[in-house]
């Protein structure tokens, strides 16, 4: 396995983990701040939140408590950082989910109520939305996903899903209200309720699907917002707590079980088909060359795993 390393450091945070790592490591004949098949990026995260692999295989992180997003070469050396605190343009509060489409990379700048707009030298190009609680603002959104036409949004305080056009940058539509069903709606309904949804995606057959969290529920709609079908996934007897991400591989969807430590992929029906336990507080996940990148908040890591 590759080693992933960056610049020496000398806080004695990193001390004691790197000395840690290679006490492991040479017990059991594999690289620094390697797990089993596993490995970090070597790094001083506050906390790290989103990833999103771009197509050159660069990864890039949110840190909130940082207030800024780091991006990492294909040898985990790091390439760049940028953001600071505040909320003017070039600035961030609280950075979230984060997702890289093109030329631009888009982050939910949660406390601003916005989706912050950067090329990926990290130079601010603008922003979508506004702070607010209208179905129309923004209000902590965690979410982003940006498909061929559209860009998604979970707005996750807000309770709803956003639609903005590319072209335009300008709302288009939003999806959902706060509630909760009597019953689940019927196949083809618009009406629909969510509460503090986390991540949204899209895949190429046309379907949008939303990580629907206090519910602890997919929701699967239409491009039109109509639904196609919901599911509840469990495994182990286990269903969903507190999950904060998706991403799509394909015809694969890989969920973050917050709550319950792993991750969990399905198809693109809301089935389960394999789980991956041991991943403490999973917050971010992206996947590229048979590999995952997941963030693990609270253990303020970035940790890339064989995908499974």
């Amino acid at each position: 396995m590759k080693k992933i390393t960056r610049q020496p450091h000398t806080n004695r945070r990193t001390f004691i983990k790197s000395a840690a790592a290679l006490a492991g490591a040479a017990t059991l004949g594999l690289p620094l701040r390697a797990k089993a098949a596993d490995a970090e990026l070597d790094a001083d995260f506050v906390g790290p939140w989103g990833v999103c692999y771009a197509d050159n295989g660069d990864l890039y992180v949110t840190d909130p408590g940082a207030y800024h997003v780091l991006v990492f070469a294909p040898n985990g050396q790091t390439k760049n950082v940028f953001g600071k605190p505040g909320s003017k343009d070039g600035c961030l509060n609280f950075p979230t989910g984060i997702q890289v489409a093109g030329s631009e990379v888009l982050v939910a700048d949660t406390n601003n109520g916005r989706i912050a707009l950067f090329n990926r030298r990290g130079e601010w190009t603008g922003a979508l939305g506004s702070l607010g609680i209208a179905t129309a603002k923004l209000a902590a959104p965690n979410g982003v996903f940006a498909g061929d036409r559209w860009i998604w949004v979970a707005n996750t305080r807000g309770h709803v899903v956003q639609r903005y056009d590319w072209s335009s940058r300008r709302l288009d539509r939003a999806f959902g209200v706060l509630g909760d069903d009597a019953q689940p709606p019927a196949p083809g309904a618009l009406d629909f309720t969510l509460r503090q949804p986390t991540a949204v995606v899209t895949d190429a057959y046309g379907r949008v699907y939303v990580l629907d969290s206090k519910h602890a529920r997919i929701v699967a709609l239409d491009m039109e917002g109509r639904v196609q079908w919901i599911v509840a996934p469990q495994a182990d007897g286990r269903g969903l707590l507190r999950p904060q991400a998706m991403t799509i591989n394909v015809d694969t969807l890989l969920l973050a079980d917050t709550g319950n430590h792993r991750l969990l992929k399905l198809d693109l029906t809301g089935r389960v088909l394999a789980a991956r336990d041991g991943i403490t507080d999973p917050h971010g996940l992206s996947w590229f060359g048979g590999k995952i990148a997941v963030a693990q908040r609270s253990g303020r890591a970035v940790r890339i795993i064989d995908g499974f």
